[in-house]
């Protein structure tokens, strides 16, 4: 019930990120103070060619090669 309830304010976030020109991606902390990724804006996809349902849901190890996510 907790996922449904964030959706629009993930949604809502992800369009307010998504107007800025920087690149910037969404980190979400549980309460055992892992994180996984909200998602990313237009602007970090440009850079990188990653969007947001590659990552959205995953931590850093689920998203990439383990080598990547310990930097």
């Amino acid at each position: 019930m907790t996922e449904a309830f964030l959706q629009p304010s993930l949604a809502a976030l992800l369009s307010t990120m998504n107007s800025i020109d920087a690149p910037m991606f969404l980190v979400l902390v549980d309460g055992n103070d892992d994180f996984r990724f909200g998602g990313v804006n237009a602007a970090h996809t440009a850079a990188t060619g990653i969007e947001t349902p590659m990552v959205a849901g995953k931590t850093p190890f689920e998203a990439f090669p383990a080598r990547l996510a310990e930097t």
